[in-house]
């Protein structure tokens, strides 16, 4: 197993990621799902169809905060929709981010499990 290690807020600012797995399952190829951290406190992105935005705060030991979340509201084809609700429900159910290594970055809920996988990327 991998050394994890906390993060704080600012060290992800200005930061772009690509979402690689969901809930510990795969997403649908070529359908790239982004997070990026514009700055302190925020969190945008794309879930393959829609943009979402919302407020992510790091806390002491990599403990997160999600709120205010909302994204755009295009149809796409129902593959896509349910793994959009897949994506901001892990979302929404973080509470602490991990780094492991240098270039992934794990999003987990309360128990401990992982929600989201993401793989560093240039902006």
């Amino acid at each position: 197993m991998k050394q994890s290690e906390s993060v704080d807020g600012k060290s992800l600012v200005g930061s772009n990621w690509q979402i690689e797995s969901v809930d510990s399952g795969g997403i649908i190829d070529n359908s790239m799902i982004t997070a990026s951290f514009p700055e302190q406190g925020r969190i945008s992105g794309s879930t393959g169809c829609n943009r979402y935005m919302g407020n992510f705060v790091v806390s002491g030991e990599g403990a997160v905060q999600v709120t205010g979340m909302g994204s755009t509201r295009r149809a796409c084809p129902e593959a896509l929709m349910n793994q959009e609700s897949r994506v901001l429900e892990a979302l929404q159910a973080t509470t602490q981010v991990k780094m492991e290594g240098s270039q992934w970055l794990l999003f987990l809920d309360s128990e401990g499990k992982q929600r989201l996988k993401m793989i560093a990327v240039e902006p």
